[in-house]
């Protein structure tokens, strides 16, 4: 409770400067000191479950605090963390998570970063993100950072990317191309929802009548042999923003390799990160007064799961081709953004536990009320493969400048409960935020 408390006081501090401000605006106070030299929000994000609205999922409260200064026309630096406590595991005493402390409370350096700036060359040494891509949640060449999944797919990209200690050089041969590299020594990988937690994926179905024995995760040690490389190149030429992209990665996901002793009835699961070679590109260009954007991926020595004991490790290694496409313009005065993205294996094994072509289709719609401080937003991811769904309308109403409620809801439909978002059918939920930013 004493995270709670913390956050409280300072929610209350920022309340009181700010009316003091309000009272003498010529006086230079603390707080507005404060503001100028850092950045940063207090939110309250709570939930229930929509079926059930006694139970809280979410009572999680959050203080980040960013410092960023250009020291000199040559040198700059960023600073930002976070720092969180979740109540819910105070108020719903029958939770019974794994490794609760770290869902509780935590403390996270979400940057920490220098730059240089040359006349033709930027450098960024430390911890942080590098956004790839150009479509809105899906993940097709955006996978220099691995994902935090405790919240599966609802938190934002932003949120829920795991900062990596990298180096990354952008040289500029002109205004219009540019070539980016990256060096990535850190071992990160995808952070899944803890046993227990809301949002907790299916566990491996094990047939009856065998005994499974799971090993630990083996992830690769941070070592220069180890060491992650990624290239892009950038350009604009007749309206045509594109990308050249390259990942010399790890797999973020780690490959079930499993071995089945027909004997003793033993099935040996030894789930292991291998490396990947992601090559691909993106492209954006209006026309008819619609954005259209798109992203091509291929995924070479992607290991997939089949159902024959006979093969190696119960695993073959395959290439995937990922690509998206994305459509964005007004119309009778909403902003509609829709995606398609499909994920297939060339060279397909029919002994392969996946599906050849995997299709998600997104929809939403935007429309703003009240000189644009009230937004309302529902959007829509459909599984074809599967037809599930999951929907998320929302409504965000900006009581200031710096304060904002947002109010919304998820959905999840899967007949299945085996499925991407089926296995979360009992998992709907209701939720409001309320963010305060300065």
């Amino acid at each position: 409770m004493l995270w709670l408390g913390i956050l409280v006081f300072m929610l209350s501090l920022s309340v009181v400067t700010v009316g003091h401000a309000q009272n003498d605006e010529d006086t230079d106070t603390l707080f507005m000191k404060f503001k100028d030299t850092f950045d940063g929000y207090l939110k309250n994000a709570t939930a229930v479950r929509a079926n059930e609205l006694d139970r809280f999922v979410k009572i999680e409260n959050s203080f980040e605090l960013g410092y960023s200064k250009r020291l000199t026309d040559m040198f700059g630096i960023t600073l930002k963390g976070l720092a969180v406590y979740d109540a819910v595991y105070d108020v719903e005493e029958d939770l019974h998570v794994e490794d609760e402390e770290e869902y509780r409370a935590y403390i996270a350096l979400r940057e920490a970063f220098v730059d240089l700036t040359f006349d033709k060359l930027d450098l960024r040494l430390g911890k942080q993100q590098v956004v790839w891509g150009k479509t809105d949640g899906f993940r097709v060449l955006d996978t220099v950072n691995p994902l935090d999944y405790k919240e599966f797919v609802l938190s934002d990209f932003l949120d829920a990317r795991i900062p990596l200690w990298m180096g990354k050089v952008e040289y500029y041969f002109n205004t219009d191309f540019s070539l980016q590299a990256l060096v990535i020594p850190e071992m990160q990988f995808f952070e899944l929802a803890k046993t227990g937690s809301e949002y907790e994926l299916n566990t491996l179905s094990i047939p009856e009548g065998i005994h499974a024995v799971i090993n630990d995760t083996k992830e690769p040690d941070e070592s220069m042999k180890n060491t992650e490389y990624g290239i892009k190149f950038t350009g604009f030429y007749a309206g045509w923003d594109f990308t050249l992209n390259y990942l010399y990665s790890w797999d973020d996901i780690p490959v079930i390799k499993k071995s089945l002793d027909r004997e003793t009835g033993t099935l040996t699961v030894s789930p292991e990160h291998e490396r990947l070679h992601i090559v691909g590109g993106s492209f954006a260009n209006v026309f008819w007064d619609a954005v259209v954007r798109g992203e091509l991926a291929a995924k070479i020595g992607q290991y997939f799961s089949v159902d024959d004991p006979t093969v190696s490790d119960m695993v073959v290694e395959k290439t995937q081709l990922s690509y998206a496409l994305a459509f964005e313009r007004d119309l009778f005065d909403v902003s509609w953004l829709l995606q398609i993205l499909q994920e297939t294996i060339l060279d397909y094994d029919s002994a392969i536990t996946d599906d050849e072509i995997d299709t998600k289709i997104t929809l939403r719609g935007t429309k703003n009320f009240m000189n644009e401080t009230l937004e309302v937003v529902v959007s829509t991811i459909y599984g074809v493969n599967e037809t599930e769904f999951l929907i998320r309308p929302s409504i965000e109403y900006d009581i200031t400048d710096s304060t904002k409620i947002k109010v919304g809801a998820d959905f999840f439909e899967g007949g299945d409960n085996d499925t991407m978002f089926g296995q979360f059918n009992e998992k709907d939920r209701l939720y409001v935020e309320l963010k305060y930013s300065f």
